[in-house]
């Protein structure tokens, strides 16, 4: 199954991608520990992997039929409790308290004034949000659910 990846600025960033010199020396004393416990290039692999999957998906959202990553936050649509829409702004409630929060303002534009920037966001915004919902009302239908338009 494909996932539907848009660009995307999470509050809750990965925290591969960012290591700086601390993380990056604690990558290597994680591998070198691997590698001296016989583990060999085996050792390598989990560390590599998860970098790389990590940085790959930084600043993007993905979005399946039953879930969505955003950075670090993993929402299942079949938990959602709540998704309620404002004009800028698409909360969804877990059942056990959490709120994941898309911001229109998250998504990159390439356009240069502001109007054209903010009309760009808000078209995408309106548009995951849109898919969202629509997956939240086919793996949750128990769900409250009170988008924009007021459907």
């Amino acid at each position: 199954m494909a996932l539907a990846e848009w660009k995307y600025q999470s509050p809750r960033q990965s925290v591969l991608p960012g290591w700086g010199w601390p993380g990056c020396l604690l990558a290597a004393a994680a591998v070198i520990g691997g590698w001296l416990l016989g583990l060999g290039p085996v050792g390598v692999l989990p560390v590599g992997a998860a970098w790389w999957v990590s940085a790959r998906n930084s600043g993007k959202l993905l979005v399946s039929s039953r879930y969505l990553i955003s950075g670090t936050e993993i929402v299942y649509f079949a938990n959602v409790s709540r998704a309620l829409c404002e004009e800028r702004r698409l909360s969804l409630t877990h059942l056990d308290g959490k709120v994941f929060v898309l911001e229109a303002g998250r998504f990159p534009s390439n356009a240069r004034k502001a109007d054209k920037i903010a009309r760009h966001q808000a078209d995408k915004f309106a548009r995951v949000a849109e898919r969202l919902i629509e997956h939240v009302r086919a793996a949750a239908p128990a769900a409250e659910i009170r988008p924009r338009d007021g459907r």
